[in-house]
């Protein structure tokens, strides 16, 4: 009984050595295994990674060529009609929005330098009379015209505006009312040569100097108030009269190119 009992123990021994055995081979098995997956996995996996990685970099490239793009396309538009919301369709000239932004800011730079600024209005005489009597494009070739005719005399810096109908603006930075004054008078005689289709036309001219105490809606009075005295006193003349401001030459630097 007792060999008996001992031979079964010996079995159980042996059959748990054995199980024992096995489950550590097939964990040494299933360790390769796992090990082989993650190595085939990390194979395939990696190259797949960098090609990704590649391709979010070339998107992330094109996307932001993109965008940039269309931002520059964007504010080229803006900048454009901006142009075209300060811009007269007609003559090219400012607009009497544009005109007035842009003398706001040479007035502040005027102001801090303490030098002078001048205007120019300019009304085209018996302007209707050309409408009426050739027709409202003939009108437009002269408004036009003229309008070449102001930015022609006039320097890079100066401002050319059409102030309203057939009133032109010309605004002078650095330069006095002598100075404007015989700008005036070029003008008027340039305008006065023009030859159109069988007519001439001419312009009166009213010339303002800006005070350190008036704003630009006051100085531009001003100019009226000489274009009406320019207007009475026949048409096709300046205002104040050259005659009586004793003109001298240019200031070199303010009126030489005019």
């Amino acid at each position: 009984m007792r060999a008996a009992l001992g031979l079964l123990a010996g079995l159980q021994l042996i059959t748990i050595s054995l199980g024992v055995a096995i489950n550590s081979h097939l964990i040494a098995l299933i360790g390769l295994v796992d090990t082989a997956l993650v190595v085939w996995l990390f194979a395939r996996v990696l190259p797949l990674r960098e090609e990704l990685a590649k391709f979010r970099h070339v998107a992330e490239t094109e996307l932001n060529e993109h965008v940039h793009q269309r931002t520059e396309h964007l504010l080229t538009l803006v900048q454009k009609y901006e142009r075209e919301s300060l811009t007269d369709p007609l003559t090219g000239l400012l607009n009497r929005r544009g005109g007035e932004d842009a003398i706001s800011k040479h007035l502040s730079s005027t102001r801090r330098s303490y030098r002078p600024m001048s205007f120019i209005l300019i009304d085209l005489d018996h302007f209707k009379k050309v409408n009426d009597t050739h027709g409202h494009e003939t009108g437009d070739t002269v408004l036009s015209t003229v309008a070449r005719t102001l930015v022609a005399a006039l320097r890079q810096a100066d401002l050319s505006i059409r102030w309203g109908g057939e009133e032109l603006l010309a605004a002078l930075p650095n330069t006095d009312l002598q100075g404007a004054v015989y700008v005036a008078e070029k003008l008027r005689r340039a305008i006065s040569e023009i030859v159109f289709s069988g007519f001439r036309i001419t312009a009166s001219l009213g010339v303002a100097e800006i005070s350190s105490e008036e704003d630009l809606r006051s100085v531009v009075a001003k100019a009226d108030m000489h274009l009406y005295i320019a207007k009475a006193k026949g048409r096709n003349c300046v205002s104040p009269d050259p005659e009586e401001i004793t003109l001298r030459a240019p200031m070199p630097g303010l009126t030489s190119t005019h």
